[in-house]
């Protein structure tokens, strides 16, 4: 069986896109990166510990993910349970390449 070029131009116009496909299998969810990292000694139980604090971002990540989809995350990031589009702490920014790569459908 020939097709003729006109069905499968329309065909393929109407496909959708590789990346609607893939976004449409995966579950965008936030995930936090410290971008001013501060040590702070404590002593926990009389053994002295260091934890790490700091201003957070929020990035976006496929599922649970822990590498930020932008790739601009320095180091590896902390899933939160969020999705991208839910509302997150007013005092968490969000990073500026991920909502350029998946915008919230409304503005937060």
């Amino acid at each position: 069986m020939k097709i003729s070029r006109e069905v499968w131009a329309t065909a393929r116009a109407q496909r959708p896109s590789r990346r609607s496909c893939q976004t449409a299998l995966m579950t965008i969810m936030s995930a936090l990166e410290l971008i001013e990292p501060e040590p702070v000694p404590l002593d926990f139980a009389g053994a002295p510990i260091e934890i790490t604090t700091g201003p957070a971002r929020a990035h976006a990540v496929v599922d649970e993910g822990t590498t930020a989809l932008c790739g601009t995350a320095v180091r590896r990031v902390l899933p939160t349970g969020w999705e991208w589009e839910s509302a997150h702490p007013a005092h968490i920014e969000r990073c500026a390449s991920c909502l350029r790569m998946h915008p919230l459908e409304s503005p937060r």
